[in-house]
């Protein structure tokens, strides 16, 4: 399902995390994630959805639950209003989206997750 240096990032990292495939994408939930300062919850479980062709093709989104809001004016963050039933949950969807070009056949699960880290910091702000 994941591959072993995926998984072995993961377990490094000490995230508590389920892997399941759901509509032909895999699906990483990463138990209690840290969120930075700025958003109403100091952690969330972390969705992440990998196409079948991972890690050739790059992923597109993330998403947590619960919701999450800015801090400081109460609002939720921009591009991340939406909701989305996945594994039967409801999540909140972080729409966020990598420039063409920039995901490189080398990437992998570490690399997105630099990407969602700076995001969501960006989204405390």
């Amino acid at each position: 399902m994941l591959p072993p240096a995926d998984e072995a990032y993961l377990e490094s990292k000490g995230h508590s995390h389920e892997v399941v495939v759901d509509d032909g994408m895999v699906c990483v939930v990463v138990k209690d994630f840290p969120l930075p300062a700025g958003l109403s919850a100091a952690c969330a479980d972390l969705l992440v959805r990998l196409p079948g062709t991972w890690p050739d093709g790059q992923p597109d989104m993330f998403w947590v639950d619960p919701a999450v809001r800015r801090t400081s004016d109460g609002c939720e963050p921009p591009q991340a209003e939406s909701r989305e039933q996945h594994l039967g949950r409801t999540w909140q969807r972080f729409s966020r989206h990598l420039a063409p070009g920039a995901w490189r056949p080398s990437d992998n699960l570490e690399t997105w997750m630099t990407v969602v880290r700076h995001e969501l910091k960006k989204a405390a702000e």
